[in-house]
């Protein structure tokens, strides 16, 4: 089941089955595979159910995600102590490269952004009320200031 909510939230491609057409078992729990996907809400167009040569027992599920990958940090060639034109080093922006790659949700948005959807306009309004009636810029109540604290 946790494998059919993992295909269904980052795959972009089919969900394949695949079992050996020499075993009768493998064929049943492909099926009964095929269910528990359904079940786990992956559409059934796009569970792809094959056959391969053998009598073995095994069935093999995969489905295929993208994912952010990067160069690995640590290129040190140039000394960046003494460079009087002050350029970038090999390195440089390599560690933020990685960070956003092991941040990113959905490695396609870094491809091309995804289509606008509707404005959350109750959630925009209740901000707007607020800064119409100076609430925003209200002090919490009861709460002593750093300078307060320190000099007191």
């Amino acid at each position: 089941m946790r494998f059919g909510q993992q295909a269904r939230q980052s795959a972009r491609s089919p969900v394949a089955v695949s079992y050996p057409k020499g075993n009768a078992h493998a064929r049943a729990a492909a099926k009964q595979a095929v269910q528990l996907l359904s079940a786990a809400g992956v559409p059934r167009g796009m569970i792809h159910v094959s056959a391969y040569e053998g009598k073995s027992a095994t069935v093999s599920l995969s489905y295929a995600r993208k994912v952010a990958v990067t160069r690995e940090c640590g290129d040190w060639s140039t000394d960046i102590a003494n460079d009087a034109q002050n350029r970038p080093h090999p390195d440089f922006g390599c560690a933020y490269q990685n960070n956003l790659a092991a941040m990113v949700a959905n490695p396609e948005d870094l491809q091309q952004p995804r289509s606008m959807g509707p404005a959350y306009a109750r959630g925009r309004m209740a901000g707007m009320e607020n800064y119409n009636t100076g609430k925003w810029t209200e002090p919490p109540v009861n709460e002593q200031s750093f300078f307060d604290l320190l000099f007191n």
